[in-house]
């Protein structure tokens, strides 16, 4: 047997002595009554659910965001996968400046952040590939010994692409919950 909340309309179980979403007592009881504390931990449990189930909506209207806007296209080869973490990495970077350029938005230092590890990880890498063709005794040091030559430039590709994939994902990922927060995710 059910009872509907005269407040909010909201249907519950008999077993609850009040709405939990507005707390209006069933028809017929006192509202003066002490909920019990069987009482208390379903509309805990109720509260909680309703919280999750809200949460996981979110979610998956952000994924479906993300699918939309085409940053998780369906991968076929390798080739087609580099070619879609590129993309990503394009698309991220323009909404990127674009934050950087609108004062409307939020701050997002924890964004900032990864994106200057990310430019931090390319400018050694770089330097590294510079040192190799402009000091010869740099260059003679690491290919004297071709394992030590393979670590440092295999860590910094890695650390590039760790970097950089942590910088991506954050900012498609803070993107699309800003549009989906605000609505504007169609």
């Amino acid at each position: 047997m059910a009872w509907t909340c005269a407040r909010c309309g909201e249907v519950l179980a008999d077993s609850f002595g009040a709405c939990w979403r507005c707390g209006s007592p069933a028809e017929g009881l006192d509202p003066g009554v002490e909920p019990t504390d069987a009482e208390f931990a379903e509309i805990g449990a109720a509260e909680e659910a309703a919280a999750v189930r809200q949460r996981n909506e979110f979610n998956e209207a952000v994924w479906q965001y993300k699918a939309r806007a085409g940053w998780f296209p369906p991968a076929y080869g390798r080739y087609a996968q580099a070619g879609a973490g590129l993309h990503r990495l394009a698309v991220a970077y323009r909404l990127y400046r674009g934050r950087q350029e609108m004062t409307a938005r939020p701050a997002r230092p924890d964004l900032d952040r990864k994106w200057t590890a990310f430019a931090i990880m390319l400018g050694l890498t770089g330097g590294f590939v510079l040192s190799i063709l402009l000091m010869n005794g740099w260059a003679d040091f690491l290919l004297a010994d071709g394992t030590r030559f393979v670590i440092v430039w295999i860590g910094l590709l890695v650390g590039c692409v760790l970097t950089g994939d942590r910088a991506v994902d954050a900012e498609l990922q803070a993107e699309a919950e800003f549009q989906v927060g605000r609505g504007t995710a169609s």
